[in-house]
């Protein structure tokens, strides 16, 4: 089982605390599946992966963008 996300705006946050805190300014995702149908990502930002941050895990997009994210990668 997973979670969809559908047309959902994730837009500035941030993931600036220590060890996973500073990862997925957007989403997070650790050994999980997540669906992300015509979603945004846009002016998040972290240490590892700005817009979104997935380890272990299913991430499947759709017609998503990213958007002035900062942090590198997704």
């Amino acid at each position: 089982q997973g979670v969809i996300l559908d047309r959902l705006t994730l837009r500035n946050g941030h993931a600036n605390g220590p060890g996973d805190d500073a990862r997925g300014g957007g989403l997070f995702l650790r050994n999980g599946s997540v669906i992300a149908l015509g979603c945004r990502f846009e002016s998040c930002d972290g240490n590892s992966g700005g817009g979104a941050y997935a380890e272990g895990s299913i991430f499947i997009c759709a017609d998503c963008v990213f958007d002035g994210n900062g942090g590198g990668s997704l």
